[in-house]
C-alpha cells in the first residue's frame, strides 16, 4: 500500500440524514413536493443530483437549471448540518487515522461526487484542511464519470502519483465499492454506514468491513 484514497460522505462525514432534510425541505420550497422521508431515502440518496434533476424531477430541464438547482439544494444541506453541533463531527476514529497519516507521510486524497460548495463547507468547518490540501480533492466539478464508473478513484490516484491497484480506497455506498473495485484497488474497505452489514458480508471484492475508524490500524499498518 502506497497511499490511500477516500470517499466523503457516509465515508468520515455520516451525513445521508442531512441529505434526506435537505432534499424534504428542497423539494417542498421550489417544487411543492411534499414526501416522507423513506420515499426521499429510496428515491433521492444515491444518484447524482444532475441525474435526480435531469431524470426524476423535470428531463426538460437545462444544464443551468440544474446546476442552479442543485446548488440551491446543497444550500439547503448545509444549512441543516450547521443547524446543530450534533451534525459537526467527523466518523469517530477519522481525526486520528489522518493525523497518523500524515505523521507517517502516507499519502492520501479525497474521491467524491460532492460539489464545490460543499467541499468548502467539509474543508472550512468540518476541519478537513487541517489535513488536506485542495489539490488532493477530486469533486463534481471536474466533470467525470460519476461513482461506478472508477474515473474518480483513478483522477485520485494519479493526482497522487501512485496506481490504482498501490492503493486502499475506503467507501460506504454500492456505487462506490463497484467503482474502487473498478478501479483495481489493492484494497477496499467499508464502513456500514450506509449498507448494512449483512448485505455487505453478501458482496465480492470488499476486503474489510468496519463500523468506524478507531481501529484504523487493522487496514492501514
Amino acid at each position: 500500500m502506497k497511499a490511500v484514497i477516500f470517499d466523503f460522505n457516509g465515508t468520515l462525514y455520516n451525513d445521508a440524514h442531512l441529505h434526506v432534510q435537505a432534499w424534504k425541505k428542497f423539494l417542498f420550497k421550489y417544487f411543492k413536493i411534499d414526501i416522507d422521508q423513506d420515499e426521499v431515502r429510496r428515491t433521492f440518496i444515491g444518484p447524482s443530483n444532475k441525474m435526480i434533476f435531469g431524470t426524476i424531477i423535470d428531463p426538460n430541464l437545462t444544464d443551468e437549471q440544474i446546476a442552479d438547482y442543485s446548488e440551491k439544494k446543497e444550500a439547503e444541506y448545509r444549512a441543516v448540518a450547521k443547524s446543530s453541533p450534533d451534525n459537526m463531527h467527523l466518523v469517530p476514529g477519522v481525526e486520528e487515522m489522518l493525523n497518523y497519516l500524515v505523521d507517517n507521510n502516507i499519502p492520501f486524497a479525497l474521491a467524491t461526487s460532492s460539489i464545490r460548495g460543499n467541499v468548502e463547507f467539509y474543508m472550512e468547518d468540518l476541519g478537513m484542511k487541517k489535513w488536506l490540501t485542495w489539490d488532493r480533492v477530486v469533486y463534481e466539478d471536474s466533470n467525470l464519470p460519476h461513482k461506478p464508473d472508477p474515473a474518480y478513484y483513478l483522477e485520485a490516484a494519479r493526482i497522487l502519483g501512485v496506481k490504482p491497484e498501490e492503493c486502499i480506497i475506503v467507501e460506504d455506498s454500492m456505487a462506490g465499492i463497484e467503482a474502487a473495485k473498478n478501479a483495481k484497488a489493492e484494497k477496499v474497505v467499508v464502513i456500514d454506514n450506509s449498507v448494512p452489514e449483512e448485505t455487505l458480508k453478501t458482496i465480492s471484492g470488499i476486503d474489510l468491513i468496519v463500523h468506524d475508524f478507531l481501529n484504523f490500524r487493522d487496514f492501514i499498518c
